[in-house]
């Protein structure tokens, strides 16, 4: 009977020495999961900073390019330069703001806020985007919604984004918005 306490004993002291090392292998891999998101984050973060200095070297020539005359082709080309300059400061800023939201301290700050007012701040943007794509807003709602407006922001102008990569040029965009119970939907429809 001895013998075989001894074993169990062993035997438990060894599944316990076992489950520490595991535990220990785990949180060591935790812990460099975090570190590789940290860098990940910084390196997004420069990424975004230095792509700053060359779209504000663009947008000074394009500045300095629309004080002359200039003829009908000029004209459309240096309207082509703005929307795709305001179109890379939009993605930058979206850039370090992914960055942000990587790292631990990143937050929400949801808000009451008018829907009409999120349609306003990307309809805006969307009249910068590539390919000359009407954009139809059909807003369904006359309410307030609580949510962070920086944030929304944010994910409106990336489906924009890339409902104007995606769609034939001349295509018209739809950003529709939709009440259902206590919430509210929108939606970007395109012909992508």
């Amino acid at each position: 009977e001895g013998a075989g306490r001894r074993r169990r004993f062993r035997l438990l002291r060894q599944v316990a020495a076992e489950r520490a090392m595991s535990l220990a292998a785990e949180r060591g891999y935790v812990e460099r999961l975090q570190d590789l998101a940290q860098l990940r984050a910084d390196f997004t973060a420069i990424v975004a900073h230095e792509l700053g200095n060359p779209i504000g070297t663009v947008v000074q020539a394009a500045e300095l390019l629309a004080t002359g005359p200039l003829d009908p082709i000029q004209t459309r080309a240096l309207a082509a330069i703005n929307a795709s300059t305001a179109a890379l400061t939009a993605l930058v800023a979206d850039v370090r703001v992914a960055a942000d939201a990587e790292r631990d301290d990143f937050a929400v700050q949801p808000r009451p806020v008018p829907v009409r007012t999120l349609l306003g701040d990307t309809t805006a943007y969307a009249m910068a985007l590539p390919g000359n794509h009407p954009l139809a807003v059909e807003d369904g709602t006359d309410v307030a919604v609580r949510a962070d407006r920086m944030r929304i922001g944010q994910v409106v102008r990336n489906l924009l984004t890339n409902a104007a990569n995606y769609s034939p040029p001349g295509t018209p965009i739809t950003l529709r918005t939709t009440r259902h119970g206590r919430h509210v939907r929108i939606e970007v429809i395109d012909r992508g």
